[in-house]
């Protein structure tokens, strides 16, 4: 079978309870697809940051990145209904962790944060500063 997330090949048992029904996914994607969100809370001066990860630190391919950003809906609707006053919605990937120290300055302002990433990184020794 020909996995519908990734592309890669994989293989699948058949027998006569699988034979009409057989999986899309392979194996890895079934994984990463039903991966449980981390939440973690970090104070700052004037607010809070819930930052949201999916994977732990599971390297990710393109297309891998594509289609669980894809699926990412159930972060997002979290961040939306949460019993929290959250000002500002944020995703989260390496570009933006680069500039960081840039642009965190000034969104703080607004108060409470939620970040969303796919996979986790590091944010505790950049939040603490500020």
């Amino acid at each position: 079978m020909k996995c519908v997330s990734c592309g890669c090949y994989f293989a699948q048992e058949t027998n006569f309870g699988s034979m009409f029904f057989q999986e899309k996914e392979c194996p890895r994607c079934l994984r990463l697809l039903q991966a449980k969100p981390i939440i973690e809370v970090l104070p700052y001066s004037g607010g809070r940051l819930w930052y949201e990860t999916l994977l732990e630190e599971e390297p990710l391919n393109e297309c891998d990145r594509s289609y669980l950003w894809k699926k990412s809906e159930r972060s997002l609707r979290s961040a939306i209904h949460t019993d929290q006053h959250i000002e500002v919605i944020l995703f989260l990937e390496e570009l933006e962790l680069v500039s960081f120290p840039k642009w965190f300055p000034w969104i703080k302002a607004f108060g409470d944060l939620w970040l969303i990433s796919l996979v986790r990184f590091p944010l505790e020794r950049y939040v603490m500063k500020f």
